[in-house]
């Protein structure tokens, strides 16, 4: 329903702007633009806060935490319990939390034509899962969704890079060190950035492929602050 309702509103242009939140649903966030995308992601299953109504926006991610998000983005949760009890790589274990996620996105073949699996694994039967993914893997994984897998693979990293830019993906980040590792605010910023986006030879933007479209509905907001005045 959530996911419906978020692509009704990406596909009316009814997103609000940074300007127009109100109070963040965590103590922690304070800049309006990560409050909507933090709290975008919390009532699409994304990814919840980290405890005592806290979303720890600087918290760097590990490759299992991004796989697990992105694996929900797709609202694909529901599939995980059937890949838990493989063994796909040597250092994702039984006891590891993530192994579910992490074997589903290993063995979704993204692009049928060039057979691309969502997320590859580091070499040598290994994942790393706890290690902190970077900006160029997280924005490879996103262009893959959107069927830009080969603008991604050419030249990698610089034509994820590159690609995502042109996009929209990381509009308002302002990216220094690609290499670098992704927070928890700049993934929500890339995952919203992502609803709006039109997959490669689409003609709407992602997010409808995540719900249904919606006609004639109205969504009321109760005292919500646009542009600092209150009582809208």
């Amino acid at each position: 329903m959530i996911h419906a309702l978020l692509a009704a509103a990406v596909a009316a242009g009814l997103v609000l702007p940074a300007s127009a939140a109100g109070t963040s649903s965590f103590s922690d966030v304070k800049d309006p633009a990560t409050s909507v995308n933090a709290d975008i992601l919390r009532l699409m299953g994304v990814a919840d806060g980290t405890g005592d109504n806290r979303f720890n926006p600087s918290q760097k991610l590990t490759r299992a935490q991004f796989c697990t998000m992105v694996v929900n983005f797709m609202g694909m949760g529901d599939d995980v319990v059937l890949h838990s009890t493989r063994t796909i790589f040597t250092d994702v274990a039984s006891t590891h939390w993530g192994r579910g996620y992490v074997n589903l996105a290993a063995t979704m073949v993204i692009d049928e034509e060039n057979k691309t699996r969502l997320m590859l694994g580091t070499g040598n039967g290994k994942f790393e899962p706890d290690r902190a993914i970077s900006y160029q893997e997280a924005v490879t994984l996103m262009l893959r969704i959107l069927g830009y897998s080969a603008e991604a693979n050419a030249s990698w990293p610089t034509g994820a890079i590159r690609t995502a830019t042109e996009l929209g993906l990381d509009r308002g980040l302002n990216i220094a060190v690609p290499s670098a590792a992704v927070t928890r605010g700049q993934a929500a910023v890339l995952f919203s950035r992502m609803l709006a986006i039109t997959p490669k030879g689409g003609e709407k933007p992602y997010a409808q492929a995540l719900g249904t479209l919606v006609e004639d509905v109205i969504i009321l907001s109760t005292n919500a602050t646009i542009n600092g005045q209150s009582g809208w």
